[in-house]
């Protein structure tokens, strides 16, 4: 019988996710952000942060209160909801006034998993996991409309904690703290505090987002890369999984140009395009 419970034990370590270890929800944990209004005067209003509080429990369930801080100051907060992180690595929010909570992550998925999230509003697929510079893991998703969406081990998402978007403005997620130590930086900025003279690289980003496009994907010679608006490229850089230049490519052409892959190892990789507009990342897949 001993032996029989060990061999369990062990299969279950075996198909338990390996990255729990790294919570994403801890007691005085901080995910910051910059608030700015539309284009095009794209100026910083103020900073805004999540903060997570007390623990609670509603129900039978435990949950960690989590409060929105306006400007960050702490004496200026309000009860945003209620949060909680299982041990098989998923999280859940229940919002503040609501009797549902819904799942914002699954750290568990396997690559080719699917799943709705946030209410049903998000309905993405693992495509592959990935490490960044820090060796930390990195899930990309994306979803039927080829939208994209990044997961970071023990943060959250590249677009903050509860992957909200703002109306009439836009939010941008800078960094992330414990007891006031910095954990993570968006890696587009070089200071969480983003000054007003430099707001317009931030806003810059989300709009080259929709006007490059790199195809095929998956790739086997050769990526072409789509330019409509004949946005000026300063470079292109190839990252591998592991965080390492592999291989830059310096002013492209404008309107329709290509990159040779074909040299490359099959494997997933980072397109990581400064243009004069912003900064574009994609996932490339070469075969």
């Amino acid at each position: 019988m001993k032996i029989k419970f060990i061999f369990l034990l062990l299969v279950w370590c075996s198909f338990a996710p390996d990255n729990f270890a790294q919570k994403v929800i801890e007691p005085n944990k901080k995910w910051m952000y910059a608030i700015g209004q539309s284009y095009p005067t794209p100026e910083i209003n103020h900073y805004d942060c999540l903060i997570i509080g007390g623990d609670s429990v509603i129900g039978s369930k435990e949950y960690y209160k989590l409060y929105n801080l306006y400007n960050c100051e702490y004496e200026i907060s309000n009860l945003k909801g209620f949060i909680r992180e299982t041990e098989d690595a998923k999280v859940y929010f229940l919002p503040f006034n609501e009797a549902q909570e819904w799942l914002l992550y699954d750290f568990g998925l396997n690559v080719g998993d699917s799943m709705y999230f946030n209410k049903g509003e998000y309905y993405m697929y693992l495509d592959s996991v990935g490490v960044d510079n820090t060796n930390r893991k990195i899930y990309y998703l994306s979803n039927q409309n080829n939208e994209n969406l990044q997961w970071i081990e023990g943060i959250g998402s590249n677009i903050g904690l509860l992957m909200e978007r703002i109306v009439g403005g836009f939010q941008v997620f800078t960094c992330c703290f414990r007891n006031e130590e910095l954990v993570y930086q968006n890696p587009d900025f070089s200071t969480c505090y983003i000054s007003s003279g430099t707001i317009n690289s931030t806003y810059k980003i989300f709009k080259a987002t929709f006007k490059l496009s790199f195809f095929p994907n998956p790739a086997n010679n050769q990526v072409t890369i789509s330019n409509p608006a004949e946005i000026h490229i300063k470079k292109i850089e190839l990252i591998d999984y592991s965080g390492r230049i592999i291989q830059i490519w310096n002013e492209l052409e404008l309107g329709m140009s290509t990159l040779n892959v074909q040299q490359f190892q099959p494997g997933v990789y980072i397109l990581k395009a400064e243009t004069n507009e912003g900064i574009k990342i994609e996932k490339l897949v070469v075969r």
